[in-house]
């Protein structure tokens, strides 16, 4: 079970908080923070998140279509 905390800033403006990884939608994410992974947040210009390694910690992105 995966103990970390996602918070999701999407390109809209909202802020979305998940503890559940498996129901993860970071389609259109524009920044992301983990906690206790990283402490500040990770600006996502360019990519979305694709998927995310609760194990490792390991953040899988994919560039956005221009």
């Amino acid at each position: 079970m995966c103990q970390m905390t996602i918070t999701l800033r999407h390109a809209d403006g909202r802020e979305t908080i998940h503890r559940d990884i498996t129901r993860l939608d970071a389609r259109n994410c524009r920044e992301i923070t983990l906690f206790p992974l990283f402490e500040d947040a990770i600006p996502l210009v360019g990519f979305s998140v694709r998927k995310i390694d609760c194990l490792s910690g390991r953040v899988y992105l994919e560039e956005d279509p221009s």
